[in-house]
């Protein structure tokens, strides 16, 4: 991004403090006694740029089985950190990292601070009870304020967020074109959240959106490592039910291997109770069991559709359907065993099944009458189902795009290609896969192809079926036919809503090119300095005289 020298000048107060970027990995207590780290990563900015003095990596024994869940997440086992040292030995060098002088804490989401503060605490409680080995605990860790950068891009109206309070790390390097190899890892982590946080702040001194960093910190207000609190409008977002422990419990055996009929039947059965809790565990209980025994749970999962009636369950359990699709899909890595649904029956069976998909219960707009991922901001599986889908029927038997498999199955004037054989009665998901091949074809480097694509699409009206086509296409559009055809174009895709979060983002399109073409208009209009003091000092070459140098 390229500052003014007023918007540089802005970037260095934003920067002037140290801020200590914090990522951690941990598995769950089976006794529910919190979390327990397994690895631990904190990596500085200093000066508006990550560095590596002062940065820190540790891998410890949680004390407790790891999770298989967690497990699937990061990748460790527990026989891989049996050998290794407790956080106890850590603690000591960790809060020395964090001792730095008027430093900022940051972290993505506030689960990282969270599971740090239990693990202190445990070191207070084994102290209390008269282990003189314990040299610190939280009374030793530093009172830093915190920046919160799942939630700070809602903040700064980061484009491409749209209405999403929360922002995975992923999606965020996404947005802010940051690279990172190994998600998961600790140290890969906070060095991709150390970078995004500096795209972060040098769009926040592009848009001149705070004068300080402080007054970016109060109105933040994700408050410090003493007492780290909730934004607002997460607080106040939806209330997710409590689950019954004798439920949670029976999630301690996930079926990551090849079951029998009687444990595939048992996997359903919680499926049921799941489905009827709302719980948001059953997602991850089918992306586990999907590898091995995916075939065997998708029609018996999607045939609980018919059962039930109450907002919230059907998001629930078509969750759990996307899971099963998507983690057992071709080219998976590893290949599933038996994939959930083949590609060659994957339309067929999305225009038997999207009548009922779409006569099911949606999920209220706010409280605990919702599915889990509306309580997370994402979009609702009833509305979002059709894409996993897609992915499947076009992806195919290799898994993968390729060249020579959109010139000869997806793409061109031949009846049998897919954009003309599928557009007459499965717009949407043709929409979807003009966006997917567009997007392959740019990350390719092949631009004129894409735009060829595009115009193809856009020759059969599908850019207005689906919002992520519809975003690309207004941009060409406008580029070609004006602002007011762009924004038609985007008011008739606005009008079928759902809760997927392209909406929202082709919504924060349109807004953000009114404001551009409004603030284009109030440039161009001449403006006469009457006043002595205002007038540009002779010499001065700041665009923005009227901020001190």
């Amino acid at each position: 991004m390229t500052l003014t020298d007023a918007g540089f000048e802005l970037f260095q107060h934003l920067t002037a403090r140290t801020f200590l970027v914090l990522d951690t990995e941990y598995t769950r207590d089976p006794d529910g006694d919190g979390d327990r780290i397994i690895s631990l990563a904190i990596t500085p900015v200093v000066g508006g740029k990550r560095v590596r003095d002062g940065e820190l990596y540790v891998e410890m024994n949680p004390g407790v089985p790891v999770d298989p869940r967690s497990t699937a997440v990061h990748g460790f086992t527990t026989e891989a950190v049996a050998r290794k040292r407790r956080f106890g030995y850590y603690a000591p060098a960790v809060l020395d990292a964090l001792t730095v002088p008027d430093a900022v804490l940051v972290c993505h989401t506030g689960s990282d601070i969270r599971v740090l503060r239990r693990e202190l605490e445990r070191l207070d409680e084994a102290r209390a009870t008269g282990d003189a080995t314990v040299p610190v605990g939280l009374e030793q860790l530093p009172e830093l304020p915190i920046i919160d950068t799942s939630t700070l891009p809602r903040l700064l109206r980061l484009p491409g967020v749209g209405q999403r309070g929360v922002v995975s790390l992923a999606t965020l390097c996404q947005l802010v074109g940051v690279a990172n190899a190994e998600a998961h890892h600790a140290r890969a982590d906070a060095r991709a959240t150390a970078d995004a946080l500096v795209k972060l702040l040098l769009h926040a001194a592009g848009a001149f959106a705070y004068d300080s960093l402080e007054a970016l910190l109060e109105d933040h207000a994700r408050g410090t490592t003493h007492d780290p609190k909730l934004p607002g409008y997460i607080r106040s977002r939806r209330e997710a039910p409590v689950v019954p422990t004798e439920h949670l419990v029976r999630h301690d055996s996930p079926l990551t291997h090849a079951g029998t009929p009687a444990e595939q039947q048992a996997w359903l059965e919680l499926a049921v109770e799941c489905v009827r809790l709302r719980c948001p565990h059953l997602r991850t209980e089918a992306t586990l069991a999907a590898q091995e025994n995916g075939a065997a749970l998708f029609d018996p999962l999607v045939a609980l559709l018919a059962t039930v009636t109450e907002p919230g369950q059907a998001g629930t359990l078509l969750g759990a359907v996307a899971a099963l699709i998507t983690a057992s899909s071709p080219g998976a890595d590893p290949p599933a065993a038996a994939p959930a649904l083949a590609h060659t029956r994957a339309l067929r069976w999305w225009a038997k099944q999207r009548p009922q998909v779409e006569a099911s219960t949606p999920c209220e707009p706010s409280g605990s009458r919702s599915c889990p991922d509306c309580w997370e901001g994402h979009g609702c599986p009833r509305d979002t189902l059709y894409q996993p889908v897609t992915r499947i029927a076009v992806l195919g038997e290799q898994g993968r795009l390729t060249k020579t498999g959109i010139r000869d199955r997806l793409f061109g004037k031949r009846e049998d290609r897919r954009i003309n054989r599928w557009s007459p009665t499965h717009p949407r998901e043709t929409a979807y896969m003009a966006w997917m091949v567009f997007t392959f074809t740019v990350e390719e480097d092949r631009v004129l192809a894409a735009n060829d694509y595009l115009a193809a699409a856009m020759s059969k009206d599908l850019h207005l079926h689906e919002p992520r086509l519809a975003r690309i296409a207004c941009q060409s559009i406008a580029e070609t036919r004006g602002l007011t055809a762009a924004k038609e174009a985007a008011g008739t895709v606005l009008a079928g809503r759902t809760t997927d979060p392209a909406y929202d983002e082709l919504e924060l399109w349109m807004t953000w090119h009114e404001q551009a073409a409004v603030a284009t208009a109030r440039a161009q209009q001449p403006r006469t300095i009457t006043h002595r003091r205002l007038a540009r000092p002779e010499g001065r070459v700041n665009p923005n005289p009227y901020l001190p140098r």
